[in-house]
């Protein structure tokens, strides 16, 4: 009997063995995380515990990812700087723009006399009386859109918007202000002081550099005016 003991013990494996080999088959394989599997020669991954499919290094995040992890502030946009205007600036600018458009058919009337001074100076007519008072009409309106263009630009210098067009506007309406301070100037005188008979236009001293300015410098606000409006809003 205890031969026969001995011999079936002899041929049975061991008991350690038989329940290793049962708890083998019952835990089924485990797969590499693919988080474990992105990290790079840390020894982490080997060393980390696994339950299933899932790494524990997976609640690590950012920290174990390194620099595939996307920065906050990138995805943080900086919000424009609102700029309010006052009442008085939409006042100043409805002004303003009254004005130009005034002053566009004032421009073609002044130069029309202009014109018929220069090419007939013995005229006594409609141009001649006419030429005094529109100088006078432009003087006025170019120097209220001085004070509202001037006024507006400096309450809008912190809006960042059109802030180019704004200047540059505004630089040729003064370089066109003092080409008509010029042209006030020159204006030529229609009797000679001293003999008191009529002298020509065109051969008055200072006559052409009179018109020549003027056409010049309503030219440059007529482009300035058309700028504004072609960058309109």
């Amino acid at each position: 009997m205890n031969a026969a003991l001995l011999a079936l013990a002899l041929l049975l494996p061991p008991q350690d063995t038989v329940i290793t080999a049962a708890v083998a088959d019952s835990v089924p394989a485990v797969v590499p995380s693919p988080i474990t599997a992105l990290v790079p020669d840390s020894g982490l991954a080997s060393f980390a515990p696994t339950l299933g499919n899932t790494s524990v290094l997976a609640g690590l995040g950012p920290l174990v990812l390194g620099d595939s992890a996307p920065a906050a502030d990138d995805s943080v946009r900086r919000r424009r700087k609102a700029i309010q205007y006052s009442d008085l600036y939409y006042t100043r600018l409805k002004i303003h723009q009254v004005a130009s458009y005034l002053t566009v058919p004032l421009f073609v009337a002044q130069y029309l006399a202009g014109r018929e001074l220069w090419n007939h100076p013995g005229s006594h007519g409609l141009a001649r009386d006419a030429h005094g008072p529109l100088a006078v009409g432009l003087a006025g309106l170019f120097a209220v859109n001085t004070v509202t263009g001037v006024w507006n630009l400096w309450e809008g210098r912190k809006d960042p918007h059109g802030r180019t067009r704004r200047w540059v506007h505004g630089l040729t309406m003064l370089v066109a202000d003092a080409g008509f301070v010029v042209v006030g100037a020159t204006t030529p005188e229609h009797e000679d002081r001293f003999g008191g008979t009529a002298t020509p236009f065109s051969q008055q001293s200072g006559a052409r550099l009179h018109r020549d300015v003027a056409i010049g410098s309503m030219g440059l606000a007529l482009g300035s005016y058309v700028m504004m409006l072609l960058w309109k809003d």
